[in-house]
């Protein structure tokens, strides 16, 4: 098995950045995991973004998960480096 990898997109709102990381998603194929931090931190468990989020801690699961058991992990959201620097 190759290295995994995890591939980091980061910006604005607005950026285009999930509409990348699904069609590199789909470009990669199995294997192939995608965390939104969107869909963390709205759908899953409808936090505010912050610098005491839950929404960090699950990040940093699920790309541990992803390191772990797949060969491409993407992660995308606005990720301020505030509010997320104990998930780089």
């Amino acid at each position: 098995m190759n290295k995994p990898k995890i591939i980091i997109l980061r910006g604005n709102s607005g950026s285009g950045k999930s509409t990348v990381a699904k069609a590199m998603q789909e470009e990669i194929g199995h294997g192939t995991l995608l965390i939104s931090q969107d869909d963390v931190r709205r759908e899953m468990l409808r936090v505010r973004s912050g610098e005491h989020s839950q929404s960090v801690e699950l990040m940093k699961h699920l790309v541990s998960f992803g390191y772990n058991h797949c060969s491409v992990t993407i992660l995308d959201g606005i990720l301020s480096t505030v509010s997320y620097a104990e998930l780089f």
